[in-house]
């Protein structure tokens, strides 16, 4: 059996892409994704963003097991309170 070739562009493996563009054609669906948020309000203009879960390709990725967690807030000019990102 040919083994295919792997071709690196920026970081990119090209042979897996172009497979994958295929798989869409012949199966659009697996195209369809749903990334998850959820947000818990902490005080005044400062929340908490929780990004872990999401579905696509097919089916339910369980690939973290860990969430990514980070804290919103507003500039000073707004609220007085910067107690997160604000761009």
């Amino acid at each position: 059996m040919p083994s295919q070739e792997s071709t690196t562009l920026n970081g990119l493996n090209t042979s897996q892409m172009f497979t994958t563009i295929d798989a869409i054609k012949a199966q659009p669906s697996l195209a369809q994704f749903q990334f998850r948020a959820r947000n818990m309000w902490v005080n005044g203009g400062e929340n908490r963003s929780t990004i872990k879960d999401f579905s696509g390709a097919g089916g339910e990725d369980e690939s973290r097991t860990k969430p990514f967690v980070f804290t919103n807030g507003e500039p000073r000019c707004c609220l007085e309170r910067t107690r997160g990102q604000t761009r």
